[in-house]
């Protein structure tokens, strides 16, 4: 799941650079181009959070010492979490 979410940000990103430099190549500013692509420059930095929270949160889960039954209901915890962003985001994933 959590490499799911980080093909899914890296998809956004190449796709809004596509637009910003679309946009600079036909005339506008690069200002402009990036204003005009604000919606998509935060759905980027959205799903890249994501990403990096689930990434972070596993890895600390990793190196917690606790019980093994902590560290699994832990990572059923993260797993609930990107669901439910999935499902949020449904057609983000199927691309």
């Amino acid at each position: 799941l959590v490499d799911a979410f980080k093909i899914s940000a890296a998809a956004k990103i190449a796709a809004a650079y596509a637009k910003l430099m679309t946009l600079v190549k036909y005339g506008d500013s690069y200002h402009q181009a990036w204003n005009k692509c604000s919606i998509s420059l935060v759905q980027c930095a959205q799903s890249h959070i994501r990403y990096c929270i689930c990434e972070e949160f596993l890895r600390a889960v990793d190196s917690l010492e606790a019980s093994e039954g902590l560290k699994k209901l832990l990572q059923y915890l993260c797993r609930l979490y990107l669901i439910y962003h999935i499902t949020l985001k449904e057609g983000d994933f199927l691309k």
